[in-house]
């Protein structure tokens, strides 16, 4: 588990994506952004669904 002191290594380790997701998402409208958004949080819901099953 990181610690506190890993902090700053975590933050650059991830900065990259957080930039490209961010300008990834640029590319989307806030509504084309909400449905994906509500897409998403449906499949991890049928996902979680079928990992509880096994």
């Amino acid at each position: 588990m990181p610690t506190y002191d890993d902090k700053e290594k975590i933050k650059n380790a991830y900065q990259p994506l957080d930039t490209a997701m961010w300008r990834l998402a640029q590319a989307y409208s806030e509504s084309e952004l909400e449905l994906i958004n509500h897409f998403l949080a449906k499949a991890v819901s049928v996902l979680d669904d079928q990992l509880q099953r096994n």
